[in-house]
């Protein structure tokens, strides 16, 4: 019988040893750090866009809804099993934030040391009692931060290291993404600062951070074992990244390995200073918005294709969902509006007059969903319609899909009158989304009723609906005072 194995294992394989850190560092403002994070938790071999459940966190709202309204769904079989593959490989992944203020201050360094040896002390050998009752470290610990360049962060797993006890066994890996002075300036940019912070500060302080990462690393053949220096445009796509992650620990990203000395000394240079002028700074921000707009264009045209055939619409909503609900958290500002143009606005001038946008595409199909009352596809219209809600939250575009496609408020209400939980919480946020949309005049107030006499009294209903566990309860508890009463006066 194949062993399961959690999604950790599928990407990086059975853990090498009890504690393995992998230490992610490089830039302050890089996005690869959530991109890895992101990666690890969610990486399957098979497709990405198939497990609904994995979309949102509807599993969630469903054993909620189990306890509150006695219904017996999947989603706690879901977590069982999930919970189970994850127990036969390792004991999971988690990341640990860095609590150092001041890297000089040795107080602060000594108390994470502390917390890196409650990790390890936790692994110890003990009795099958203790280790059923102790809560067990996890196998996969990721440290992500532009402070674990500095020399004296490094140096306390360099110590730990070095004490060759067999209860500090544990792995190192240091992934530290460097990026030349393009890249660096280009990761600047979307900060809205004057070009002057730049020279003065940005580039200065990498350059620093750099020169004494590279000098540590120079003396110390354990480090240079165990990090892989990375240039980060050599990973700037998900599965460029994935495949990075995935050969760490077969060993097959021996010539990322700073033991190369070839390789450190490029790598140590691949900063070198450039004057900018005011044109270039225009001729930045002109190349990085065309090339966003054609990259996005690109990504998003086929799936919009794909949304409004029946055969492939389904998937087409699985890949946007993951877009906005996964990928929006790790891009800059730049990139988030192109695509949030191209999602409520469409790829021409009045595509959004015709409905002939992603967003207006999503409401149609989870009409079609809704209207086919198939339980299977409940979660998915959970996600399609959190992708929409946080669409509509846009300042500006939100009023051209709330103007132009009538079919939201419908399908709004649909989704309050049913009676599942994620499904009524999911119609209720998108009320509150449109309703939101303009305030002062209360324009989309009057549209539904204009559309529906009967909107408020739905709306309302759906919110009693959700309460009536706790009125079931309230007047419990009101009966059992009542006896309790009457017990004390027969008495």
């Amino acid at each position: 019988m194949t062993e399961s194995l959690c999604s950790c294992c599928k990407l990086f394989g059975k853990p090498p040893a009890r504690i393995n850190f992998i230490i992610s560092t490089g830039l302050s403002d890089s996005l690869v750090h959530g991109r890895i994070k992101h990666l690890v938790k969610n990486y399957s071999e098979s497709s990405s866009f198939k497990n609904d459940i994995c979309l949102t966190n509807y599993g969630t709202l469903m054993g909620i809804s189990d306890q509150l309204f006695n219904r017996q769904g999947d989603s706690s079989s879901i977590d069982e099993a999930i919970s189970a593959a994850a127990q036969t490989c390792c004991h999971g992944f988690t990341t640990i934030p860095i609590d150092i203020d001041d890297i000089s201050d040795s107080s602060q360094l000594d108390l994470f040391r502390k917390d890196i040896l409650d990790f390890l002390d936790s692994t110890a050998d003990s009795t099958t009692e203790e280790q059923n009752t102790k809560s067990q470290s996890a196998s996969w610990i990721m440290i992500s931060d532009s402070m674990c360049l500095e020399p004296a962060f490094l140096n306390v797993f360099l110590q730990l290291s070095d004490q060759n006890s067999s209860l500090l066994r544990f792995t190192l890996t240091v992934l530290c993404f460097l990026v030349n002075e393009q890249r660096l300036f280009e990761n600047w940019f979307f900060q809205d600062l004057p070009v002057q912070d730049y020279h003065s500060n940005t580039y200065p302080k990498y350059e620093r951070e750099i020169k004494k990462f590279f000098w540590f690393l120079n003396s110390s053949k354990y480090l240079q074992q165990n990090t892989l220096l990375i240039n980060e445009e050599d990973v700037l796509t998900d599965d460029k990244l994935q495949k990075l992650l995935q050969d760490i620990f077969r060993n097959e990203s021996s010539k990322l390995r700073a033991n190369n000395d070839k390789l450190r000394c490029g790598m140590a240079k691949l900063l070198l200073p450039r004057r900018r002028t005011v044109r270039d700074v225009r001729n930045v921000r002109s190349n990085l918005r065309r090339f966003y707009i054609e990259d996005v264009e690109n990504r998003l045209k086929p799936l919009f294709n794909d949304l409004q055939q029946t055969t492939t619409a389904a998937n087409a909503a699985r890949q946007i969902s993951h877009i906005v609900l996964d990928d929006f958290d790790r891009m800059n500002d730049e990139e988030l509006r192109v695509y949030k143009r191209q999602l409520i606005l469409g790829f021409k001038f009045d595509d959004a007059k015709h409905s002939n946008t992603i967003a207006a595409q999503l409401v149609h199909y989870a009409l079609h969903l809704l209207s086919n009352n198939d339980e299977t596809s409940t979660p998915l219209i959970y996600s399609i319609i959190l992708v929409i809600c946080r669409l509509g939250t846009h300042f500006i575009f939100r009023h051209e899909l709330f103007s132009n496609t009538p079919e939201i408020y419908t399908l709004s209400l649909l989704l309050v009158s049913q009676r599942q939980y994620a499904l009524t919480l999911s119609g209720l946020r998108l009320c509150t989304t449109i309703l939101k949309g303009d305030q002062n005049e209360h324009k989309y107030a009057m549209a539904y009723l204009k559309h529906d006499p009967l909107s408020a009294r739905k709306i309302l209903d759906a919110i009693k609906w959700l309460l009536s566990p706790y009125l079931t309860l309230k007047n419990l508890w009101k009966e059992e005072k009542e006896k309790e009463k009457e017990d004390d006066v027969s008495g």
